[in-house]
This record gives C-alpha cells, sequence and structure tokens, in this order.
C-alpha cells in the first residue's frame, strides 16, 4: 500500500508540473517606410533692381517660375532673372507631413555696407507648421516673398545672412 501511495504522489507531482506550466509566443513586426528628404532646386532670385531716393518693394509669387512685381522706388531692370524659390520633398507616398519655415523676415545685406533689405517669406503652403500630403511620394513647395528695399540702397549683391531653411517631418 506504501508502494501504491508513493507512485500516485509522484505521478501527481509529475502531473502538477506539467499543469503548472504555460507559455505564449508572440510575433514581432515593424513597417518600414520611406525616409523622408527634401532638396532646394531652384533659388529664390529677385533679379536686377534699381533703388530711388523713395522705399521700395519687390515681390515674387510663390508658384512655378514665380510672378514678378514691383512698387514705390522699385525698378525692376529688363531681362532679369527672376523665379521663386523650389524644394522638392520626396518620401513615402500618401503620408502626411509637417513643414516649417521662417516666420521672421530674413536680412539681406551686401559687403559693402549697404543697407539692409529684409524679405518677408511667402510659401506655397498656407503657415508654417502646417500639415501637407505626399500623394505619389513627392510635392513641390514654390517660396516667393516681398523684399523690402529702403531709399537709395547702395549698389551691390545682397545675399541673406539667415538662413531660408525649409524643415520637413512625417505627421
Amino acid at each position: 500500500m506504501k508502494k501504491l501511495l508513493l507512485s500516485a504522489i509522484v505521478i501527481l507531482g509529475f502531473t502538477a508540473v506539467s499543469f503548472g506550466q504555460s507559455q505564449a509566443t508572440a510575433t514581432a513586426n515593424t513597417t518600414l517606410i520611406t525616409p523622408i528628404s527634401i532638396a532646394k532646386s531652384v533659388d529664390l532670385r529677385f533679379g536686377t533692381i534699381a533703388s530711388s531716393n523713395t522705399d521700395g518693394t519687390i515681390s515674387i509669387t510663390s508658384t512655378s517660375g514665380g510672378t514678378v512685381a514691383v512698387s514705390g522706388g522699385v525698378t525692376q531692370v529688363s531681362g532679369s532673372t527672376t523665379s521663386s524659390a523650389k524644394f522638392t520633398v520626396t518620401g513615402e507616398g500618401n503620408s502626411s507631413i509637417s513643414i516649417l519655415y521662417p516666420t521672421d523676415p530674413i536680412l539681406l545685406t551686401n559687403t559693402t555696407g549697404g543697407k539692409i533689405n529684409t524679405l518677408s517669406l511667402a510659401p506655397s503652403i498656407p503657415s508654417s507648421g502646417a500639415s501637407a500630403h505626399l500623394g505619389s511620394g513627392t510635392l513641390d513647395i514654390y517660396v516667393g516673398g516681398v523684399l523690402s528695399v529702403p531709399a537709395l540702397t547702395v549698389s551691390g549683391v545682397y545675399t541673406n545672412t539667415t538662413d531660408l531653411t525649409l524643415i520637413v517631418n512625417y505627421n
């Protein structure tokens, strides 16, 4: 009887261990998307202008090529090359992205100490931080703006002293 009782205890002990153990399996996965990138293909060019004895502006629309308009004491020299800036964003098709750009005026100066000209940007997106859609995986962004030219600005080549940078991120 002792042997039978001992055998039953041993069998129940193994059975309890068998029922006390359990396992589960998980699957690891990820989705890889095309890295987002942005490249500038055309600079923002206001062309060659002349300044008179009154303040003025020259503006370029944020469309392909850009349409130029002058006002006040600014005259555009005929035949000068102008264009809106063009940036191309590439990434995962049908993705939502956000686009950041400078909202403070950008300063343009020359090396001979001419007066400071200020540029207010007017990109083809509604506002800095706005969402856009990549559609087929590419999006062209055009950047125009209004350049304020003080009266009697000295001649020279004027360039921006702060960056005209666009930053893109996936939403």
